[in-house]
């Protein structure tokens, strides 16, 4: 009989690659844990592990399986959440949330919706929004840029400028223009589309920047100063959160690159989508982040 335990078990040897470490982390002897391995592979028939001298490496089938744990320990981990809703008479939403999300608009937008809604959410970057979308661990997940073929709102715009981690090479003034950032080292997301939206515009505007294109979600400040970085592109609101007493200077609104974006996407219609949506967009202009 299958049993979740030993999925567990499994899923944590193939994250560690080792026998000895897994039995350590699950405070099993390694022995029990091999026994209950070897039950988990007679039970479906196909072997998952192969056991060597150098760690233990997955087969074909244990790849396979591994890959498919991964959404299913998560709605298992929100079983409580579910429970917790029904009893509460409110739908569940899985809601993905990218880091850079204004505080007070979320706020504002799930208290329009909580009689009627409950929400579980996950964190994690845009991409990882839309792999937890494909793989249908989240019912709607909000991300930085319009993916393709999947049906999407934009629900928010931010107005997006510099943080100074170089104070001195900041410019006096209130507002960037894209020619003073010549010559700055300036740290921003490793996207594809946005490493092609800025150097477009590096080259329209006639301005050499010196860019360090990172993936990064909380880590900004560290990865700025270890990189020695004059500037971060980013919005008001993570300025605030992750860069806190560092000036920040918006781009001039004129400029093409002056405002970062918001989409909700979903896969399937969820009962409670319009709703929400609506509550976004209400949100946003409370807040003063409506795309217009």
């Amino acid at each position: 009989m299958l049993e979740l335990r030993q999925l567990r078990y499994f899923t944590t040897v193939a994250e560690l690659g080792s026998l000895s470490r897994a039995a350590e982390v699950l405070h099993m002897t390694q022995p029990s844990l091999s026994r209950q391995l070897t039950s988990l592979e007679r039970s479906l028939g196909h072997q998952l592990l192969r056991r060597g001298p150098r760690g233990t490496a997955l087969t074909p089938a244990g790849e396979a399986l591994n890959a498919e744990m991964v959404g299913l320990l998560r709605h298992v981990e929100r079983i409580p959440e579910v429970l917790d809703a029904a009893e509460a008479a409110a739908l569940l939403l899985n809601l993905g949330v990218p880091p850079g999300v204004p505080y007070d608009w979320f706020k504002d937008f799930t208290s329009q919706v909580q009689e009627q809604v409950s929400f579980s959410v996950y964190e994690g970057s845009s991409d990882e929004q839309l792999r937890m979308l494909a793989d249908g661990v989240i019912d709607v997940a909000l991300v930085h840029y319009e993916p393709d073929a999947l049906p999407s709102r934009r629900i928010l715009s931010q107005s997006l400028g510099c943080v100074f981690v170089n104070r001195r090479r900041m410019p006096a003034t209130d507002n960037l223009r894209f020619t003073q950032l010549d010559g700055l080292r300036i740290l921003a997301q490793s996207r594809p589309e946005e490493q092609i939206r800025l150097r477009s515009v590096e080259r329209l505007r006639g301005a050499k920047v010196k860019w360090m294109f990172r993936t990064y979600s909380h880590h900004g400040l560290l990865l700025a100063t270890t990189s020695g970085a004059d500037a971060v592109l980013a919005t008001r609101n993570t300025a605030e959160k992750d860069f806190a007493g560092l000036p920040w200077l918006p781009l001039e609104t004129r400029e093409p690159v002056s405002s970062l974006s918001t989409w909700a996407v979903w896969r399937e219609e969820h009962r409670h989508l319009d709703l929400c949506l609506r509550a976004m967009e209400t949100a946003a202009q409370r807040n003063r982040v409506s795309p217009g």
